[in-house]
C-alpha cells in the first residue's frame, strides 16, 4: 500500500539540510539514518491506523457497529494502540536527542512530548511522553504555559534561558503550570537575586520551593524539575508544505496555514541552557513527529489542531482508497 505521508519526511529533512548548519554530532548520514527509520516506523504506523480505519468502516456496512458509542470505543481503542506506538519511537528520538545536548553542555535535559486537547472550550495539553522525568504532569491549559502560548500564536520555537528573572517581573514575563508565582516574584527580589547568583550551579532550597512537585506525594519538587531555562517548539507542517490532493482535502486555504499538531518541550535546571543553534536542531525533531501526529489527527479525534478544519471524513475517503 502507498503511503501519501512518508515523502513528507524526505521534504522536511531536505529542507532542514538545505537551509541550516548541521552540528558535528548530528552528521548528515547519522540525519538520514534517522530519516530512514522515521519512514520504517511511519509505513507500520499509518498502515494500523488504515487497517483499523477500514475494519470499522466495514463494520459499519454490516451494522456490527450500531451506534456512536460503539464506534468511539473502536476508536478509544486506535488511539490508545497509536500512542503507544508513538511513545516508543519517541524514546528512540529523545535518546539522540539528549545526546546532542549532553555533548556540550553539563547535564540531560528533560524531554516531553505534549498533545493538545480542546476541554469545555479551553485549550489544554497532555503529556504522552517524557524522558529523563520520573513520571508524566497532569494535563494543563495552553494560557498556564507563557511559553507554549507564544509557540501556538508564532508557530515558532520560543526559548527562556533565565526563568527566576523572568518570572519575577512586574506583570511576569513566564509562567508555568507547577511554578508558584507569586514565591517567583517574591524570590527575584534584588537581593535574592544577588544571592542566587553565588549558588547558581548548586542547589537553591528558595527556588526549589517555588515549584510544585510533578509527584504528588512529595512534598518538595526535585531540584532537577527545578527549571531556570525551558525551550519549546511546534509540531508542525504548513500547508505548503503538503500534498496538493491531501490540502484539498483537509480544506486548508493558502499556501501559509500552519497546522500545529504537538509541542516538543526541553526543560533544565541549568540558567543559560540554550542556544539559537538548538532552533534548527529542534525543528528537524520536530518534523520527524509531525507525520506521526497528522495520521494520529485524520484517523482519530484524539488530537485538536490548531488553524485545521475539525471535519476530516474527506480526508479520510481519500486515504481509504
Amino acid at each position: 500500500m502507498e503511503i501519501p505521508l512518508l515523502h513528507i519526511i524526505d521534504y522536511l529533512v531536505a529542507k532542514y539540510l538545505h537551509h541550516r548548519d548541521i552540528p558535528t554530532h548530528l552528521t548528515v548520514k547519522k540525519i538520514a539514518a534517522l530519516a530512514g527509520e522515521n519512514k520504517v516506523h511511519l509505513a507500520a504506523y499509518y498502515s494500523d491506523a488504515h487497517k483499523h480505519y477500514c475494519r470499522c468502516k466495514s463494520l459499519l456496512k454490516t451494522g456490527h457497529l450500531r451506534d456512536s458509542a460503539s464506534y468511539v470505543e473502536k476508536e478509544n481503542d486506535l488511539n490508545e494502540h497509536l500512542k503507544q506506538y508513538l511513545r516508543n519511537i519517541a524514546k528512540d528520538f529523545f535518546s539522540v536527542l539528549t545526546e546532542y545536548f549532553v555533548s556540550n553542555r553539563r547535564s540531560k535535559p528533560v524531554l516531553s512530548l505534549r498533545i493538545p486537547f480542546v476541554h469545555d472550550d479551553d485549550d489544554y495539553v497532555y503529556t504522552i511522553f517524557r524522558q529523563n522525568g520520573n513520571m508524566l504532569p497532569p494535563p494543563f491549559k495552553v494560557q498556564d504555559s507563557q511559553l507554549l502560548w507564544k509557540v501556538r500564536d508564532t508557530d515558532s520555537a520560543q526559548y527562556c534561558n533565565n526563568i527566576p528573572a523572568m518570572a519575577g517581573r512586574r506583570p511576569t514575563q513566564f509562567t508555568h503550570p507547577r511554578l508558584r508565582q507569586e514565591c517567583a516574584q517574591s524570590y527575584s527580589r534584588p537581593l535574592v537575586e544577588r544571592l542566587r547568583l553565588r549558588r547558581r550551579h548548586g542547589l537553591d532550597p528558595g527556588w526549589n520551593a517555588c515549584w510544585i512537585p510533578v509527584d504528588p506525594s512529595q512534598q518538595q519538587a526535585s531540584p532537577e524539575h527545578c527549571y531556570r531555562s525551558s525551550l519549546a517548539a511546534p509540531v508542525s507542517i504548513h500547508s505548503s508544505e503538503m500534498p496538493e490532493v491531501l490540502r484539498q482535502t483537509l480544506g486548508l486555504d493558502g499556501d501559509n496555514v500552519a497546522c500545529i499538531f504537538g509541542f516538543l518541550t526541553v526543560d533544565s535546571p541549568e540558567y543559560r541552557y540554550f542556544r539559537a543553534s538548538d532552533h534548527d536542531v529542534m525543528a528537524l525533531f520536530c518534523n520527524f513527529f509531525t507525520p506521526f501526529l497528522l495520521t494520529q489527527t485524520i484517523f482519530t479525534s484524539s488530537i485538536s489542531r490548531y488553524h485545521m478544519p475539525k471535519q476530516l471524513s474527506p480526508c479520510l475517503d481519500f486515504l481509504s482508497g
